[in-house]
């Protein structure tokens, strides 16, 4: 095989596997054509064999396939457990080599991935692999909307593809509480939707996950977030309130009275019960988002306050933490908490999970705290595959001291605005990135790279959006335009970042979500794509780039105008118009700029008085929606105005 095949093959390899491999040799010639294997004893790896493409199971004999496993551990994964693996690929056979039965679970999926991009031209190569970070996970919130067993299984499924290994579940919330307790029964039987996860779909679910290699960690936040408990158990209130869950969503002032022994007494027979039910030796207990408004409303608590010298709510949390920590330590577990926990010149022996901020990163590991890295990992923003990608915690910390003490990260994915039957296209495929990021070495930064391996990824696993499909086939009967047209359109669209949702209707657990924006794909590609062309014809002046360019944008009048001309007849039709009236505009605005840059030429102020006016129109929110390429269009308006580029040839 001459040298440009080989190069080739290396492109091509390295544009499949997700999480990229840290070393990756590739040798002359292919592989075997298909895959022999014996059936092997355990069942999670049969399966995973089973799962591959054109696998044939044969003799041991005949077998081109072979898994050397140096010691099965046959139990649950633990946190740092070995997860390195070997896969070789020569011309006749395949070999498999680890010191467990995770890492070749691993080792199987590179290979799947392999197999579904090379089909039967599996090049020869080596692989040796290793994550960077132990804790590598997703963080689940099954209070808020409830989300079925299947659809937490497809979930795993999907982690396992691309190397996560904790699925973190926030069990309990002002919303609900979805764990069935025996030894506090009303806690899930006063939800109002009734819906809860029995102890046994629960430990069917953890073993589901453990032949996975994944890890499932609890989360039952405390003592704010706890409007279901205290409506179950009032007497553990600091002020009186509703005896259902709350219906609404955002911070909220109830919370656990931190004075009393009865709050105490109720909380070890809970965790004493669910940390028999969850076998991982951590176990999270929020903390997060405690407002101390309804501590300071009880004249009791503020007498306590008083008699123990207690100057604020921090510290009065602070004293309920280090009760949380000990009782956690007694029941034979390690403690994780929110941020919030973390108090100046205090120590706690427990793990923070950062989600506010590397500022609050490095105040825990200063006390020697080790750190679960959840800061720009919120999937639930919508933000963009690569802005997840763009942060690498090592980076964002630059620790000079203790970086040991830098665990890994989780995404989270906080289920306020996303049903069960959303979850999966809001989490995947944007929760690739993390994944890579806290698996791949840190030098692996291509960002184009990493969405070539996304998309192809992506849709070999079909997890697309199927329900935007279902929406517009839906429509289209009230839409006289094409499907093919009204898709066009809809790329260019992106749900409202943040938490902008909020704005324009009322989010509760009462939501229907029926709307376009809540079929949107949370990152419109295509603008994703545009941006990178724009970036590319910058630093390269390239003539063919910029007729690109003047391709997209004319498209963008065209669709607008295809949109205005037919007639639509649903409930969103206002809002939809009035997006495809901006993308017309922006048509036109992108469109002068690009020539006055071009031109190396600057319109009068006039001009960009006028401009920035509809652009601040442009980028309204219409129906929880907004045009993805506005951004852009701004930061050509402003480069532009400061007169940065030269003339183009």
């Amino acid at each position: 095989m001459n040298i440009i095949i080989m190069i080739l093959i290396s492109l091509s390899l390295c544009a499949q596997i997700i999480p990229q491999p840290q070393t990756v040799k590739i040798n002359q010639g292919l592989g075997p054509k298909q895959i022999k294997v014996q059936s092997h004893p355990l069942n999670f790896i049969q399966q995973s064999l089973q799962a591959m493409t054109d696998i044939h199971f044969v003799s041991k004999r005949e077998a081109n396939l072979e898994i050397i496993i140096e010691k099965n551990m046959l139990k649950t994964p633990f946190f740092k457990s070995d997860e390195s693996y070997e896969l070789v690929i020569n011309p006749k056979k395949i070999v498999i080599m680890a010191s467990n039965e995770y890492g070749a679970f691993y080792a199987l999926e590179s290979l799947k991935q392999l197999r579904t991009h090379f089909e039967d031209k599996l090049p020869t190569l080596t692989i040796h692999d290793r994550p960077r970070f132990p804790w590598r996970g997703l963080l689940i919130d099954v209070a808020r909307n409830w989300i079925e067993l299947t659809t937490l299984k497809k979930q795993i499924d999907l982690m396992a593809t691309v190397k996560l290994n904790v699925l973190h579940l926030h069990l309990s919330d002002d919303q609900a509480f979805r764990i069935e307790s025996q030894a506090y029964p009303k806690l899930h039987l006063n939800n109002r939707d009734k819906k809860f996860y029995t102890q046994e779909e629960m430990k069917e679910l953890i073993t589901y996950a453990s032949q996975r290699n994944i890890r499932v960690v609890p989360e039952f936040d405390v003592p704010g977030h706890t409007s279901s408990i205290i409506s179950a158990y009032p007497e553990l209130a600091s002020v009186a309130g509703s005896d259902k869950p709350s219906i609404k969503y955002g911070p909220h002032d109830e919370a656990m009275n931190p004075i009393i022994e009865e709050t105490y007494i109720f909380l070890e027979r809970l965790f004493t019960e669910m940390s028999t039910l969850f076998p991982d030796e951590y176990f999270h207990v929020g903390g997060d988002e405690v407002s101390g408004k309804h501590w300071m409303a009880n004249p009791e608590i503020l007498q306590y306050m008083k008699e123990h010298k207690i100057s604020d709510t921090t510290e009065l949390q602070f004293r309920f933490t280090r009760r949380m920590e000990s009782l956690i330590k007694k029941l034979g577990k390690k403690m994780i908490a929110w941020d919030e926990v973390l108090k100046e010149g205090e120590h706690l022996q427990s793990v923070a999970q950062i989600w506010r901020g590397p500022k609050f990163a490095k105040q825990a590991i200063n006390i020697k705290m080790p750190v679960i890295y959840s800061y720009g990992y919120y999937l639930d923003l919508q933000l963009s595959s690569e802005s997840h990608y763009q942060i690498d915690p090592a980076e964002e910390l630059n620790l000079k001291k203790d970086p040991e003490l830098l665990w890994g990260g989780e995404a989270c994915m906080w289920s306020e605005r996303t049903p069960d039957n959303l979850i999966t296209s809001r989490i995947w495929p944007r929760a690739m990135a993390v994944a890579e990021r806290l698996w791949s070495a840190k030098s692996v930064k291509n960002v184009q790279d990493f969405y070539s391996r996304q998309n192809e990824l992506a849709q070999s696993l079909q997890i697309g959006n199927p329900q935007l499909i279902q929406k517009i086939q839906e429509e289209a009967g009230n839409w006289e335009l094409p499907k093919e047209k009204i898709a066009q359109f809809l790329n260019w669209l992106e749900p409202g970042k943040f938490y902008s949702q909020h704005r324009y209707r009322v989010i509760n657990t009462e939501t229907k979500w029926n709307m376009w924006v809540d079929q949107i794909p949370s990152e419109s590609i295509e603008t994703t794509r545009l941006n990178w062309l724009y970036g590319d014809w910058l630093r390269k002046r390239n003539k063919a780039q910029l007729n690109k360019l003047k391709v997209i944008f004319t498209e963008w009048h065209v669709i607008s105008m295809d949109v205005l001309a037919t007639k639509q007849d649903f409930s969103e039709k206002e809002d939809l118009v009035a997006l495809a009236k901006y993308l017309g505009s922006l048509s036109r605005i992108a469109l002068e700029t690009l020539d006055y840059l071009t031109k190396s030429e600057k319109p009068g102020g006039i001009w960009f008085k006028e401009n920035r006016t509809k652009l601040g129109m442009i980028g309204q929110i219409r129906g929880g929606l907004q045009i993805g390429p506005h951004s852009l269009v701004e930061k050509m308006v402003n480069k532009l105005e400061l007169g940065m580029l030269k003339s183009i040839p």
